[in-house]
């Protein structure tokens, strides 16, 4: 395609994108101004019919839990596109033992390598804690899987690339990737087949408030977690 042709599509567009917002502008309620139904619904929904003081989850993983298993592979499958782009081309590869002698060899000072590790060991701690409370403060299986991933790169940016092998296996987080993936599914598909809902919980709601609520989805939010931390 021609650049010209590429602009003309570029214009065309943001003119119909303008349009549409000159339209949908006027119609907003005013600043501060909330109301709705699907609202009401949710805060009637999450606490009484299942336990969950935090609505966010609610949402995610009862009440639109298809729409997040959509996301969730949607996520899985950008993992495995980067995974599939940065993989070894096939075909000869030429290896030049030769190095630049003048070049500086970079060395992780031990006080770089303890603070890594440290902070490593403290974000994935947090990152566990944002996960297992989902049900009752904000956060959840994506916060502390996006949290989890950031414990492994701590260990990369102050340890170094060896370091990072050394911790996270590429085969180990593969699989679990897949595995978090995979339990979403099944467990949707398993509580369709045998109560005709997708994902309808079959497990004790468990008391408001604790920890240990929301029946299914806890298992849900775990899955997403381990999908979600070692996806990044």
């Amino acid at each position: 395609m021609s650049p010209g042709a590429r602009t003309v599509i570029y214009w065309l567009f943001a003119a119909i994108a303008a349009a549409s917002f000159a339209r949908a502008i006027p119609e907003m309620p005013p600043f501060g101004y909330f109301r709705s139904a699907y609202s009401a619904f949710v805060q009637h929904a999450s606490v009484p019919l299942r336990h969950i003081d935090n609505a966010a989850t609610a949402v995610n993983f009862d009440i639109r839990g298809f729409d997040t298993l959509g996301e969730e592979f949607i996520f899985f499958a950008s993992v495995a596109g980067v995974m599939l782009m940065f993989s070894t081309a096939k075909g000869s590869v030429e290896v030049h033992e030769e190095t630049d002698e003048g070049a500086p060899i970079a060395v992780k000072s031990p006080a770089t390598r303890w603070f890594a590790t440290s902070l490593s060991a403290f974000l994935a701690a947090m990152a566990v804690n944002i996960a297992a409370h989902t049900t009752i403060t904000p956060g959840g299986g994506f916060q502390g899987g996006a949290v989890l991933g950031s414990a492994v790169a701590c260990i990369y940016l102050g340890c170094g690339f060896q370091a990072f092998t050394r911790v996270a296996k590429q085969t180990l987080f593969d699989s679990l990737d897949s595995f978090g993936a995979f339990c979403y599914a099944a467990m949707g598909i398993a509580t369709a087949l045998a109560t005709g809902y997708f994902l309808n919980n079959v497990l004790p709601l468990g008391q408001i408030g604790a920890t240990v609520s929301g029946g299914l989805v806890q298992l849900i939010n775990g899955a997403v977690f381990i999908e979600i931390g070692c996806g990044f």
